[in-house]
């Protein structure tokens, strides 16, 4: 992108991740930039779905969201067969999607990112299950048991350490599924612990991927 961003529009979700004051670190640097900005809260999910059409609708520049892949994978079913770009302000617990793209960790510097003139447009691949597009992966049996397992309270208590207090719940209820799939036209039937459907690689911890060859621009998945 080389034409400047006029309007930013965030969605904040004001539960994810840990508290921190981050309204000033947005005025300062997109007011620098000359780029008008407003912030819309999420309360429930859904809402992020919600917002993002409504700033689409409202002429958004870029709609930026804040918080966790929770709040991201909301934000960008609202935004499926639009050209406006989406941006991402890590601000939950694992972030897993912005560790995918490279995104800095820090706020303030993920803001940055939105305004320079420099930056990049990265198109990438989701996957939908019925209705629900997703950008990071799909899991049944164990990895969904997990993630079930680290609710928001635990999240708030011991931030990226619920997953594992969790894990370790998990694995002390291990049972097996019976799965049948279907994959490119060949049927398939086994017993697993879980099974996964993977658009990426990294389960948001440096150095701890699922393979060292899925990238999210590798056009796994094409919906």
């Amino acid at each position: 992108m080389t034409e400047a961003i006029q309007h930013i529009s965030i969605i904040y979700n004001p539960v994810a991740g840990q508290p921190q004051a981050l309204l000033k670190s947005f005025n300062r640097i997109f007011h620098k930039a000359g780029a008008h900005w407003d912030v819309h809260i999420t309360n429930e999910k859904g809402d992020g779905q919600l917002l993002a059409r409504q700033a689409i609708a409202a002429g958004a520049d870029v709609v930026a969201v804040y918080g966790g892949d929770g709040t991201l994978m909301d934000v960008a079913n609202g935004m499926v067969g639009s050209n406006v770009p989406l941006a991402i302000i890590p601000g939950g617990t694992g972030n897993v999607m912005s560790v995918e793209l490279g995104i800095p960790r820090d706020p303030a510097a993920a803001c940055s990112l939105i305004v320079n003139p420099q930056h990049v447009l990265r198109p990438i691949d989701i996957g939908r299950v019925e209705n629900q597009y997703f950008l990071l992966r799909v899991g049944f049996g164990l990895e969904a048991n997990i993630v079930q397992g680290a609710g928001r309270e635990m999240k708030d208590r011991y931030g990226i350490f619920a997953y594992l207090m969790s894990i370790i719940a998990a694995l002390n209820q291990l049972s097996l599924s019976h799965y049948f799939l279907n994959l490119d036209g060949k049927e398939f039937e086994c017993d697993g612990l879980a099974c996964m459907v993977a658009n990426a690689a990294s389960l948001g911890v440096a150095g701890l991927d699922l393979a060292d060859n899925i990238s999210i621009n590798d056009g796994l998945l094409d919906v």
